[in-house]
């Protein structure tokens, strides 16, 4: 019966997780687009169930850079996971 205010609450907070996350990835110039699975994750010694965020990161970023900024934001967030989107940053048109 009251599933939906549950899903809307839900919604609301993984809104402004999302908008947490975007603006420590602003300085990167990378973005946070969506909220996945939940997982289980540790912190110090107890066991997190936080949820997993999708970071669109810059082609030109080297693994290093990536890596500091995932630790950033599974530190300062609650966030168990980072997921790489993995896209072009344009389209060539080749293979049409």
């Amino acid at each position: 019966m009251f599933k939906w205010i549950r899903k809307f609450f839900l919604g609301i907070k993984h809104w402004f997780l999302l908008r947490e996350i975007n603006t420590l990835l602003k300085p990167y110039g990378c973005l946070a687009t969506g909220i996945s699975l939940y997982s289980v994750g540790t912190q110090g010694d107890a066991r997190t169930f936080y949820p997993s965020v999708i970071v669109r990161f810059s082609e030109h970023m080297s693994f290093e850079e990536i890596s500091a900024i995932s630790n950033e934001i599974t530190n300062k967030t609650r966030v168990s996971r980072v997921l790489m989107e993995i896209a072009p940053s344009s389209h060539t048109g080749r293979g049409n």
